[in-house]
């Protein structure tokens, strides 16, 4: 397993789940839209379909009534807040899902295995089970050793509203799935130890019998780097942070004279310090916000002096060796999951 250290983050996001009411919305407008089209419309049914646009209706109304509701548990400064008691109102909703989900069952007598649209209706068909599923879970918060939280969406005037739950310790399952499953398996990674100690990572993945090994790095950090911290920018909640970021990186950029790769933690802060770099510098860029990661990639390596701009993918996984990269420059924001 490459870049190991993650693997109990994303254990944790797979197991857990995250629901908006913008999610539910899309899966009951591809069984019903106005119109009459979407999957309920493969009924002959005029007295179903009628049920069916009804309860489509009724579905969304009740979804806003909810998360409106919940949006009242935000702390206005904050992007998001954990629950330890269950949530009030939910009945109505919960309700009107658990109807969805059973007359999803009846379209599917119309629509067989043959149909052209089985495929998209075994899929959303799965979707609002896994919604049902998800939201009694959050709503009684019955699962042990789970964690669940409100998540707003920031950047906009009132923002998405998520509810999200995750398995706090997921280290039974990593042991049942796999490493009983292998005779052997070998995690890798730059950041597994802790000044030589392995002990908090298999401790977190429930690890009894291992080898560790730590390779130091070939590379001369003491000659080879200067680290510099730019302690005269704003704080990254101010309103004045990416105007005076791009303004030092376009300086750093000019000193290099490109073959720079500069790292974000969200989509948000990338896009800003992007638009104000341009009128700042002469240098190609490619950015993971106007094209896709790889492409950016492959083109910043085949340019002369230009600058690499992304987020998640790029902070691993990925090579520069020897002048295809001279200056990293760092980014940080006031929420990782700012979007």
């Amino acid at each position: 397993f490459d870049e190991a250290h993650s693997i109990e983050e994303i254990a944790s996001s797979i197991l857990g789940f995250s629901l908006s009411r913008g999610d539910l919305a899309e899966i009951v407008d591809s069984f019903h839209a106005e119109g009459g089209r979407g999957l309920f419309s493969a009924s002959g049914d005029k007295k179903f379909k009628k049920r069916a646009a009804a309860l489509s209706r009724e579905i969304k109304t009740e979804a806003d009534r909810f998360f409106e509701s919940l949006r009242g548990l935000m702390p206005a400064e904050k992007s998001h807040a954990r629950l330890t008691e269950p949530p009030a109102g939910a009945t109505p909703l919960m309700s009107r899902v658990s109807e969805f989900l059973d007359i999803t069952a009846e379209i599917g007598k119309d629509i067989g295995e043959d149909h052209p649209m089985y495929l998209e209706y075994a899929v959303l068909r799965g979707r609002i089970a896994a919604y049902a599923e998800h939201l009694t879970s959050f709503v009684f918060q019955e699962k042990e050793h789970f964690v669940y939280w409100l998540e707003k969406e920031t950047g906009a005037i009132l923002g998405e509203l998520y509810l999200k739950g995750q398995p706090i310790d997921v280290s039974d399952i990593i042991n049942r799935e796999v490493i009983d499953g292998y005779d052997s398996s070998i995690f890798v990674s730059a950041t597994l130890s802790v000044n030589g100690d392995f002990s908090y990572l298999v401790n977190r993945l429930g690890i009894e019998n291992y080898r560790a090994v730590s390779i130091p790095s070939s590379f001369d950090f003491e000659r080879q780097v200067v680290v510099y911290a730019a302690e005269d920018v704003a704080d990254p909640s101010h309103e004045l942070y990416h105007r005076q970021a791009s303004e030092r990186a376009a300086r750093i950029i000019r000193d290099l004279d490109g073959n720079c790769l500069m790292l974000f933690t969200s989509y948000r802060s990338l896009r800003e310090v992007r638009e104000l770099l341009t009128d700042l510098i002469d240098h190609p860029i490619y950015s993971q916000d106007t094209m896709s990661a790889a492409l950016a990639f492959d083109r910043y390596v085949e340019d002369d002096r230009a600058v690499l701009m992304g987020t998640h993918t790029f902070w691993q996984g990925i090579d520069l060796p020897g002048d295809l990269l001279r200056g990293c420059l760092l980014y940080t924001s006031p929420s990782p999951r700012d979007s």
